[in-house]
Parts: structure tokens; C-alpha cells; sequence
């Protein structure tokens, strides 16, 4: 009888130990599954490539947007390469705010927050990734020549010279382009909206297509023709150039937080043409 019990409690340590083993196992291969999905996830982190971040701006400011907001922005974004939209490399202008309160400076207000942001964190690159050209000429042309042509396509349509069908497709059109456009006057979280980006891209989309054959059809100056074509084909290659070089940087110096301050309307070019390198947009987390 003893010996029957001794034997049970015998029996009933193996199982206990036994079963003390099985879940010391299990624990073990529990810390092992979690170091392997760890690492794994470590490791598709890497994969997934830099955090590039693309904020769109106004460069002339307006009530709602100033450079002060651009500042914040990049503040709260701690980037490690802050790409700025100019060819030139970044210098400091002395007295640039003081100049453009008292109207002596013409400045983008990504210029201001760019140099204030310079001062605060000297450490942090700014890396031109634009096109050479006359800014101020382009600029100066492309307000002259946008007006007259707008004007001549809203007489062609307003005089019924137009068909229907393209009185039709004008009419959308410009539903669309003065929804894009009335948010030039817009926070920089609103100008980063998807809707926004989604309805520039769509925009672009139409100049290069129905509202060209629109301009070639019932613009009778054929200067205004070429230089409409002219700016749209530079539109083009200019964002082109803009991806390649920003692309270009990130490879030369991988590993790092970047953001791109550009205007908004470039935004979905660079958006579409990075869109492997990007996080998501500041008004979007």
C-alpha cells in the first residue's frame, strides 16, 4: 500500500514535471516567435524605405498661410533634409524679414520658414532640388499671358462660339479649375487635403488634354497657342526634373527623414512619381 502510494506520487511528479517542462518550452519558442516577428518587422521598416513627407504651400502666403505655419510644420516633422523648390543652394539674406514686412522683398513664405528654421537648427541640410530659369520673368509672363487667354476661352464660350459639346467641357472645366483655385486662399492643412491633391491632378490632367484641343480650336492668336503649349510642356519637364533630383539626394543619403516644401500645385506630380518613398501627408495622419 505504500509502495502503491509512493509509485502514484512518483507518477504525479513526472506529469508535473513534465508539464513544467512542456510550458518552459512553450515559453521559450514564445520568445522566439516574438524576436523573429520583431526582427521581421525591423526589417520590413527598413525595406519600406526612407520617410519622405511633401507638404504643399502657397508661395505668396495669404490670410490663413504664413511662413510662420510652414515653420511649425517642419518643426513638428523634425526632418533630417528639408528640400527646398530652387536651384540655387541656400544662403541667409540679411534683414529678408524685415525687408518683405516693409514690402522691399518679394519672398516666398517657405524662404522665411526656411531661414528661421536654419537659425534654430543649423545641423539640418536644405537642398535645392528646382530647375534654373528667370523666375521673375516667368512669373511676370505666365500672369500676363494666363489672363488673356482665359479671358479670349471665356468670350469664345459666353458669344456661343463654342459647340455644345465643348461649351460643355469648358463649363466643367472651369468648375473645376475655380475649386482648385479658390484654395489658393486656404491653411496649409487644407491646401494638404487628398481631395485637393486628387482635383489638382485632375486639373492638369484636362489641360493636357480637352482644354488644349479647346485653346487650339477658339484662341485666334496663335502666339498665345505656342505659349500655352510652351508652359505646359515646361510644366511637364520641370516636375520631371524635380522627382529625378529629389530621388537622386535620398539614394546619395539614404536612411533619413526627409520633407519637400513645394508649391501645391506640384504637389500630386511629386506625389505620384515618389509615391514609394512617401509617409503619410500632414493632414492625413
Amino acid at each position: 500500500m505504500c509502495n502503491q502510494e509512493v509509485e502514484k506520487l512518483a507518477n504525479g511528479l513526472n506529469k508535473t514535471a513534465a508539464g513544467l517542462f512542456f510550458t518552459a518550452v512553450k515559453i521559450q519558442l514564445s520568445f522566439i516567435l516574438i524576436w523573429l516577428l520583431t526582427t521581421d518587422l525591423c526589417r520590413a521598416q527598413e525595406l519600406r524605405g526612407p520617410a519622405l513627407t511633401i507638404v504643399g504651400t502657397v508661395h505668396t502666403g495669404n490670410r490663413y498661410m504664413n511662413h510662420r505655419h510652414v515653420y511649425r510644420k517642419l518643426r513638428e516633422l523634425k526632418p533630417d533634409i528639408i528640400f527646398i523648390e530652387q536651384s540655387n543652394p541656400f544662403h541667409k539674406v540679411f534683414g529678408l524679414g524685415v525687408g518683405t514686412y516693409l514690402g522691399f522683398f518679394d519672398t516666398p513664405i517657405e524662404q522665411l520658414a526656411e531661414q528661421k528654421h536654419r537659425r534654430k537648427y543649423p545641423e539640418v541640410p536644405l537642398i535645392p532640388y528646382d530647375t534654373s530659369f528667370d523666375r521673375r520673368g516667368f512669373k511676370k509672363e505666365l500672369i500676363l499671358n494666363e489672363d488673356r487667354l482665359r479671358y479670349d476661352m471665356e468670350v469664345a464660350f459666353v458669344n456661343g462660339k463654342m459647340t455644345a459639346n465643348d461649351s460643355l467641357l469648358y463649363a466643367t472645366y472651369q468648375a473645376l479649375y475655380r475649386r482648385v483655385y479658390s484654395r489658393f486662399d486656404s491653411s496649409l492643412e487644407v491646401v494638404n487635403q487628398s481631395w485637393l491633391v486628387d482635383s489638382s491632378r485632375l486639373l492638369m490632367q484636362w489641360e493636357d488634354g480637352f482644354f488644349k484641343e479647346l485653346v487650339n480650336r477658339y484662341i485666334t492668336d496663335t502666339s498665345l497657342v505656342s505659349w500655352f503649349h510652351m508652359e505646359k510642356d515646361f510644366w511637364a519637364t520641370r516636375n520631371r526634373y524635380m522627382a529625378k533630383r529629389i530621388r537622386e539626394v535620398i539614394r546619395q543619403q539614404p536612411g533619413k527623414k526627409y520633407v519637400v516644401l513645394t508649391g501645391f500645385l506640384h504637389r500630386y506630380f511629386l506625389e505620384d512619381e515618389l509615391r514609394d518613398l512617401l509617409r503619410p501627408a500632414p493632414s492625413e495622419k
